[in-house]
Order: C-alpha cells, then structure tokens, then sequence
C-alpha cells in the first residue's frame, strides 16, 4: 500500500544530523561580539606581556654580568616601546592570527595582572638605575 521514503532506523541519524547542523548554524550566526574582542585583547596583552619580560629579564642578566654600565627605560617608556615593537612587527601573534590590523594594540592592566613578569619587575626597577 504506502511505503515510507525513509524508515526509522534511516530517519534518526538524519535528523540528528540536521538538528546539529541547525546548532552550529545558529552558534555561528548569533555568535557574541565582545566575545572575539575578549579574545583579541587577551592575544594582544599576552604578546606585550612577553616581550616586555624579555627585556626586562635582558636588562636584569645585563646587569648580572656587568653592574654600572646597563642602565634602564622607565616602565612606561619600556612599555611604549615594546608596544612599537609589536605594531612594527608583521604577524607578530602566534597566539591568535585573527587580530584585525584595526583593532587597537594597547595594554590594558587588570587587578590579576600588573606586568610583574614573576617578580623580575620589581627587581629591575630596584637593581638597575635609570636613564
């Protein structure tokens, strides 16, 4: 008399499939902007982050070998130019690739991070006398 197209062993795994084809349509489409900025802006603090240490622990071993004739940035002006550096630098983010060349490249500090780099901060600014 009347044949199904599909049976029910056939019809379970196409819906499933178009049930989450219909997810990841719907999370891509809705997905929250300030999401993707969170993330850029974690990438780009972590960047800076570890180039400013690289300096900093460049300057301390600087100094280590020979005292009195390294002499240091201030913080703000060593964060300036770590921050020239990354926005001379071409894919400088090995974190994340998808930071737009639009999106603004800048430190932003919170309570949890201060550039303290383990302690190494502090230590520079102490031991090595500034320019």
């Amino acid at each position: 008399m009347f044949n199904p197209p599909f049976r029910p062993h056939q019809l379970i795994p196409i819906l499933s499939l178009v049930f989450f084809a219909s997810l990841l349509l719907y999370a891509h489409k809705f997905k929250p902007e300030g999401r993707i900025n969170a993330t850029w802006q974690t990438a780009v603090n972590e960047t800076i982050e570890e180039e400013f240490c690289a300096n900093v622990k460049k300057d301390l071993n600087a100094w280590d070998v020979s005292e009195n004739v390294v002499y240091r940035k201030s913080f703000e002006t060593q964060l300036k130019t770590t921050i020239s550096n990354i926005k001379a630098s071409l894919g400088y983010f090995p974190k994340l690739f998808t930071v737009p060349p639009e999106f603004p490249i800048k430190y932003y500090f919170d309570e949890s991070n201060t550039l303290s780099c383990d302690g190494a901060t502090a230590k520079w600014l102490i031991l090595v006398p500034q320019t």
